[in-house]
């Protein structure tokens, strides 16, 4: 008997279109635009934000500003790619069909994430209360503005690394479009 006779090769062709589609080729224009939208909106609060607090506030507080934008984004290195590794490892165990090395590896790296963000936080506390001595005497007067945006910048990144599990799952699920929402 041909392959054209039997009538395996039509059902497996059946069960192969309603499988789900693990790629993410069906989704791939709406992650391409959410990620350029996201990044447009970024764009056009970097360009804006600034201007405002410069004519509201002053170019002094935005020197305060750009200073503890700075020391935030720093803080950003110590994720250490972990929530991208969940990206990773969500794909590869959601195409094996693995829930239980899927389960072990989120586990590990949720773990390692609440551990760094302590220390972020004891970090940051360290570092607000030791700001009157770090700080010349001509800041001394906006110790507590220097406190407010570093410390509510800073808690924005640790609140984002404790949630980054989230992403990388969403990223594992090549749902882009919701990650860049989150993240815009």
């Amino acid at each position: 008997m041909s392959q054209m006779d039997s009538g395996s090769d039509i059902e497996k062709g059946a069960a192969r279109s309603d499988a789900p589609d693990l790629t993410g080729r069906s989704r791939l224009l709406a992650n391409v635009l959410s990620g350029w939208g996201a990044h447009l909106v970024v764009l056009i609060a970097g360009f804006v934000v600034p201007r405002m607090i410069s004519d509201t506030h002053g170019v002094f507080a935005l020197g305060i500003w750009d200073f503890c934008w700075a020391t935030a984004k720093y803080l950003t290195m110590a994720k250490g790619g972990l929530t991208s590794s969940i990206g990773r490892f969500t794909a590869l165990y959601r195409a094996e069909d693995n829930a239980a090395a899927f389960s072990r590896v989120f586990s590990a790296i949720v773990s390692w994430q609440a551990i760094i963000s302590v220390g972020l936080v004891l970090v940051l506390m360290l570092g607000l209360t030791s700001l009157p001595y770090i700080v010349s005497e001509e800041l001394s007067s906006d110790i507590d503005t220097i406190r407010w945006v570093g410390g509510l910048l800073a808690l924005t990144v640790i609140i984002q690394m404790t949630s980054g599990p989230a992403r990388g799952i969403l990223t594992g699920h090549h749902r882009w479009a919701v990650n860049n929402a989150l993240n815009a």
